[in-house]
């Protein structure tokens, strides 16, 4: 198994209506906190802080068109030569 070791990330979370939401700094918007989108938010500090990729090379939660077939994906990084 691969061991990642997530750097030290302090989130920007807000309680509203008794619902607890993160900021998601690619997306640039509040996100309903789930343990789903908790994993994806250190992920994307991972990807950043450690492997050192740009944020503006990162795209989260998009669909993807291939031939008929539509996609979704969590994360995408991509090279400089495909944005």
């Amino acid at each position: 198994m691969i061991k990642i070791e997530y750097p030290a990330y302090q989130p920007k979370i807000k309680d509203q209506l008794g619902k607890e939401f993160i900021f998601d700094e690619i997306r640039k918007q509040w996100i309903m906190l789930t343990p789903e989108e908790w994993v994806r938010q250190n992920f994307l500090q991972y990807l950043i802080q450690v492997k050192q990729y740009p944020a503006s090379l990162i795209a989260v939660e998009k669909e993807i068109q291939l031939g008929d077939l539509t996609k979704r994906f969590d994360i995408v990084v991509y090279d400089q030569n495909t944005l």
